[in-house]
Formats: structure tokens, sequence, C-alpha cells
């Protein structure tokens, strides 16, 4: 009996979400082939499209555990994203790329993990109706964490485009 179905997932935030994953490795390319203004603006719209599937999850009761999974993988995919494009330009060293992105593996295959351990057998991987217990909530230096990564990179990148 599998209670998870399309509509469980495939809401309006989550949409938004994959959007934002999707934009993220043309973004580097901008960066590196010098559409810098370009960039930026799909760099900001990415950063209020962040809030703004969050916003809409939350107020609006959408929230899904797929949700609490993409949403920071989508940061993630962003920042590494942006931080290749920028090392690409040589705006970044590569020792800081690699670190950004060694330790968000980290923590997405650590919670990816947690979830196997954490369901009941037969559960759905992304679906909480048997499993209630488990739930994804960023600290709030995880939180800190990402919004200074996401001022660096739009920053360093504004300077780039407007320098």
């Amino acid at each position: 009996n599998n209670n998870f179905h399309k509509n469980d997932w495939l809401n309006l935030p989550n949409s938004i979400t994959l959007c934002r994953i999707a934009a993220s490795p043309i973004l580097s390319l901008l960066i590196a082939y010098d559409y810098k203004e370009l960039a930026l603006i799909g760099c900001l719209v990415s950063a209020l499209s962040d809030w703004l599937d969050g916003y809409i999850a939350k107020n609006y009761n959408m929230k899904t555990v797929l949700g609490a999974f993409l949403d920071p993988l989508a940061d993630k995919i962003f920042i590494g994203s942006i931080s290749i494009g920028l090392m690409s330009k040589g705006l970044i060293p590569l020792p800081l790329v690699i670190v950004i992105i060694s330790r968000d593996l980290m923590l997405m295959i650590g919670s990816l993990y947690l979830r196997s351990i954490e369901k009941e057998k037969d559960a759905p991987f992304f679906d909480t109706t048997y499993s209630a217990t488990f739930e994804i909530k960023p600290s709030i230096l995880s939180k800190l964490n990402t919004g200074c990564q996401f001022t660096l990179l739009i920053s360093t990148l504004s300077h780039y485009a407007f320098a």
C-alpha cells in the first residue's frame, strides 16, 4: 500500500526548487563565458526563489519531506556551481571551492544516510506517513553559513560584473 503519490511532492515550492537546481549550472556557464550581468541577475533571482519556495511551503501548508531534502540540495548545487564559475575566472581560489563542495557533499550524504536508517523498512524514502519522527531542520548556524556563502558569491560576482 503506497500512499505516496505525485501530488504529495510535485507542488509549487518543490517546482521552484527544481528550477533553481536546473538553473545553477547554467549560471556557472554564464559566469565562465563572461555574461556577467545576466549571471548576476540569475543569481539574484535564485536567491529570491530560495526565500519564495520556503515562504510558500510554510504559509500554504505545502511542506514535504522531499522539499526538506531538495531545498538545501538546491542551495548546495547553487553554491557549488557559482563557486566553480567564479573559480574559472580566477575570482575565488580552488582550495576554497574544494572545501565548500566537500563539506556540502558530506552533509547531503549524511542526511540521506540518516533517513535510510530511520525510516521504516517498507516506507517510501521521502514519505513520513509511517515514520514521522524524521525531520530536517537546518540549524541557525547552517542558515547563517548558507547566507554568508550566498553573500560572498553574489558580492564577488557583483564586483566582477561592475568593476
